[in-house]
């Protein structure tokens, strides 16, 4: 007999993993620019922005969530959205803060100059709000678990009545 497939918590080691693929993708991509004989762009105000705005929204979802699903107001497909969408943070979250990670350890090195100071602080900045980002999409992950019901159908279910 196959076993079921199954729908699992995303892991520690899932999230370290985003991030290392995230510092790879981030210096790959410095390196290009080290390639090119270019200066990577200053990250701008509005990543950090954005991903805050996404996930202070996201949060005040979550925070009503528990009372939705006590009164039963959540239907199945929205529960299977807000699982993807807080899966999807948490992975955004940790590809972006790996990324940004290399981004600034390389401007770490030339801080003295001005644009190599705004890059550090600039992504500083990003790290800490994707941090954040990724653990606002593990809050709701982790709402989105469901308990086993008894009234649905449960081993301890009394048996229908065959008349």
């Amino acid at each position: 007999m196959t076993k079921q497939p199954r729908l699992a918590l995303t892991s520690g080691r899932d999230v370290v993993l985003a991030a290392l693929a995230g510092a790879l993708l981030g210096f790959i991509g410095m390196n290009l620019f080290t390639l090119f004989n270019s200066y990577p762009p200053v990250v701008p105000w509005s990543l950090p922005g954005i991903l805050v705005a996404l996930g202070v929204g996201v949060l005040t979802y979550a925070r009503r969530l528990p009372s939705r699903l006590e009164e039963r107001r959540v239907s199945a497909r929205e529960a299977v959205i807000a699982l993807v969408v807080a899966k999807s943070m948490i992975s955004t979250g940790a590809i972006l803060a790996g990324a940004h990670a290399v981004y600034v350890g390389r401007s770490l090195l030339h801080v003295a100059a001005q644009a190599p100071l705004a890059r550090t602080v600039r992504g500083l900045v990003t790290i800490v709000v994707c941090g954040a980002f990724a653990w606002v999409g593990w809050y709701l992950e982790r709402l989105c678990v469901a308990g086993d019901d008894d009234e649905e159908g449960g081993a301890g279910a009394p048996a229908a009545d065959p008349a």
